[in-house]
């Protein structure tokens, strides 16, 4: 990794929790009933007159509320990772409908992670009067699901709403794009949304689910169908891949193809040739899940899609072990990953595959170390927990004393703090990397797995930061040592006054960064009234105008922190550190 706050503060402590996926019920309801598996999914539209749910909703780690009043507008879902029944108290809806149009995926995987669980829990809608169709809230929550790439949990959400509040052609979006998952019951899916909106055209996706059942004929059929229909229903685009490129043998895709259009992405993962590389690399990290199902594309084409995914958390670490796991290499190769040729992702799936299969827990060290050197901070940031996979839980063994301190890096970085925490520990025991363990504190500090405040915080953070002071030029000052205190500060912990004093009077520190003042007004009003998810979306909002602003970030991290996230503003802390390093 790049310079030394790069190095010590990529972490992913407190890693982005894997949510459950909860079964969506089969259509929309006449009579819906609260479904209560490992998370509550609430349907709407709800009985007349129930007063609370509280012992269904309020499952939340930020606090415990009853929802006293529930329109056909709180569907979603609570369990440990929602953000509470009352996520909306103060926001008013032309505001939330505002910031669910205009999120989009950041650089963070702990922003967009957050994001998510403001899209997807049942909550008190905001203050105003409830449209539908598609401008409702639903709808806008549907739209925003689909750019995240959660095309699964759009259409669970679409599946429960009242069908007055997302409209047909809403729906058919939510299911096109789950179709894209490569979920074979998604074609069942139109049986039930049929009879909730007749008037929508399903005749495309019925011919994918066609030609996903290699029905040859059928999908002739209805190919022939949509071809006599008028000018203005007609799409020759899709009917010439249809009929040249998956029922045909014509290997040339159309020049203008779209491939951010559902229903010709599913074409293309059917017509079973490889896309070019142009189109490919177009893809956004959202769609990832969809590319990297079209058959025969290039092992470098895939491994740069999934790692540019798995960077901003669209692809969870799981997925890119198993693009990894993927590629084949020559036995000679995973013999010796060591001292291989292999370069950026060939090298990093190389080193995960050998890892995996290694059953030597010194080898495992040295090759997920060599992995961590080979990544920057972003991609660590997304992939960090795929570590875990390469490592496995190594017991604390006196004969690995002096791989201690790797070793509890390495576990912060996978998101494993309890692991970490026990080989720091053998390193103190056994002194064996002070050296090490004194570059790393700021790090551990912000994992956890140091002291956070009180004297041992105090005689710690005196000899980490007296040496850097000492050893600093100007460009450390500013790029490295500087920002570390103030994430250290924005983070809750008690850095003190002369430590500022000290590195002010070494040099003017940066210069003013580019930032919207009314975003940044309108983050510290929500946050000071409150209103979370409103908080929630404002930080994404920031985040993706000025990925790299170090001024940006710590307006975020106290935001989170205000409204109750403090968990989420730890780990962005973490993560913005090793942007912010990266950037610079």
């Amino acid at each position: 990794m790049k310079g030394f706050l790069a190095s010590l503060c990529v972490v992913l402590f407190g890693a982005v929790a894997a949510r459950a996926q909860a079964a969506a019920p089969t259509g929309p309801a006449v009579e819906p009933k609260p479904v209560v598996e490992d998370r509550t999914v609430v349907t709407a539209p709800l009985p007349e007159g129930l007063a609370a749910l509280s012992a269904d909703l309020a499952i939340t780690p930020v606090s415990m509320d009853t929802l006293p009043f529930v329109s056909r507008e709180s569907v979603g879902v609570q369990d440990a990772t929602s953000l509470g029944v009352s996520m909306w108290r103060g926001t008013r809806r032309p505001v939330a409908q505002f910031l669910m149009d205009q999120a989009r995926p950041t650089a963070s995987p702990v922003l967009n992670d957050l994001v998510l669980r403001v899209l997807e829990t049942a909550a008190v809608p905001p203050e105003g009067t409830e449209e539908k169709g598609g401008n409702s809230l639903v709808a806008s929550r549907v739209r925003a699901l689909v750019r995240f790439g959660k095309a699964n949990e759009a259409l669970a959400l679409a599946r429960q709403a009242d069908p007055t509040l997302v409209d047909g052609a809403m729906a058919r979006m939510a299911v096109e794009n789950a179709f894209l998952t490569g979920d074979v019951s998604g074609c069942r899916t139109p049986a039930t949304l049929v009879k909730a909106y007749p008037k929508e055209n399903w005749q495309k996706f019925l011919i994918l689910c066609h030609l996903q059942a290699n029905d040859r004929h059928a999908a002739q059929v209805a190919l022939d169908v949509l071809r006599t229909e008028s000018k203005a229903n007609k799409d020759d685009l899709f009917l010439t891949v249809a009929e040249k490129n998956v029922l045909g043998d014509n290997r040339a895709l159309p020049l203008k193809i779209d491939p951010q259009r559902a229903d010709l992405l599913g074409l293309m993962q059917m017509a079973g040739f490889p896309v070019s590389r142009t189109l490919f690399a177009q893809a956004e990290p959202a769609r990832a899940r969809a590319f990297l199902r079209i058959p025969g594309q290039r092992d470098d084409q895939r491994l740069a899609l999934a790692e540019r995914a798995a960077e901003s958390g669209m692809l969870s670490p799981e997925e890119l072990g198993e693009v990894y796991a993927s590629v084949s290499f020559p036995a000679a190769a995973l013999a010796a990953p060591l001292v291989t040729t292999e370069k950026g992702s060939s090298l990093r799936a190389l080193l995960y595959q050998a890892s995996v299969a290694q059953p030597n827990a010194a080898l495992k060290v040295a090759l997920a170390t060599r992995f961590v050197a080979s990544s920057d901070a972003a991609f660590l940031n997304g992939a960090g927990a795929l570590l875990w996979a390469m490592l496995g839980p190594i017991p604390v063994d006196e004969t690995l004393a002096e791989k201690a301190v790797p070793l509890a890096h390495l576990y912060m970085l996978a998101g494993k703090p309890d692991v970490a925490k026990a080989w720091l520990e053998e390193a103190r025991r056994t002194n064996h990397g002070a050296a090490e363990r004194d570059a790393l504190w700021p790090a551990f500090v912000l994992s956890g797995l140091e002291a956070g405040d009180g004297p041992a915080f105090s005689e710690a953070f005196d000899a980490w930061f007296e040496p850097k002071l000492k050893a600093a030029d100007k460009q450390t000052l500013r790029k490295d040592l500087a920002p570390t205190l103030l994430i250290l500060e924005a983070a809750g912990k008690p850095v003190p006054d002369t430590a500022w004093a000290k590195i002010l009077a070494k040099s003017q520190l940066w210069e003013k960064e580019k930032a919207s003042p009314l975003g940044i007004a309108r983050l510290r009003h929500a946050a000071a009234d409150a209103r979370r998810a409103e908080t929630v979306l404002w930080a994404a909002r920031l985040a993706a105008e000025s990925p790299s602003s170090l001024s940006v970030s710590l307006e975020i991290i106290r935001a989170l922190r205000q409204v109750g996230l403090g968990d989420d503003a730890a780990v962005f802390a973490r993560h913005g550190a090793a942007l912010l390093a990266e950037a610079s």
